[in-house]
């Protein structure tokens, strides 16, 4: 498998503004998830998700609103649901597993610019967009895909406690390997993923794991 992440040079571009040595690795690290699913599902599941990422790209060639992945309510939505939301949090994660505080101050996501301990003090902004992602914000064309979930899965913070309309998450302590783990060739949904994680995994906050879901549209 062969990834391919291109570096192109933005209208009015500053060499020392355009981009960031944190910016450059999260999308690294997300294509390389990418790459990870495919060794370990196989070419039949990846082949089915590049048709679809395929798909959406050409129904939204000329709509500039839900293009590349679409609205979420197509046939084809599901399994990028679920590809893409592990990848945007992997890449986010990493980064800052990377580099910390010490990251570009800001990562932009849903419309809003996060910050470095803003809106939770000790955050990095890669983590603070993980943690404050909220699929309710539906001006967002692609809050269907819930970036934040798997970071809701491990962590032990309740979203709630720092914004009365976020995620009330009552669930911590997934590790990233069983996360990865929960993934298998068989599985092409979130609500699938959801049924497998709690099949094959042990956890004392497990019983609001399907409410997290819920609230994700899962």
């Amino acid at each position: 498998m062969d990834v391919i992440i291109g570096y192109s040079l933005p209208s009015g571009f500053n060499f020392f503004n355009a981009y960031k040595s944190d910016e450059l690795k999260e999308t690294t690290y997300h294509e390389l998830t990418h790459a990870a699913h495919y060794a370990k599902l196989g070419s039949s599941w990846y082949t089915q998700f590049l048709n679809s990422e395929v798909t959406g790209i050409v129904n939204n060639v000329f709509n500039t609103t839900y293009s590349p992945y679409g609205n979420g309510g197509a046939s084809y939505s599901p399994i990028i649901a679920l590809g893409e939301s592990w990848a945007y949090y992997m890449g986010h994660f990493m980064a800052d597993l990377r580099y910390g505080s010490g990251n570009s101050s800001q990562q932009i996501e849903q419309g809003i610019g996060y910050q470095n301990n803003s809106p939770v003090t000790s955050l990095s902004s890669h983590l603070n967009l993980l943690e404050d992602f909220n699929p309710s914000r539906t001006g967002d064309p692609f809050h269907w895909i819930p970036q934040g979930i798997f970071y809701d899965l491990s962590d032990s913070r309740n979203d709630i406690l720092f914004s009365s309309v976020a995620v009330s998450d009552q669930v911590s302590g997934y590790t990233n390997q069983q996360m990865f783990n929960t993934f298998q060739s068989t599985i092409y949904s979130l609500q699938d993923y959801r049924i497998r994680l709690l099949q094959t995994t042990t956890n004392s906050t497990s019983a609001f794991v399907p409410n997290l879901f819920t609230q994700y549209g899962y």
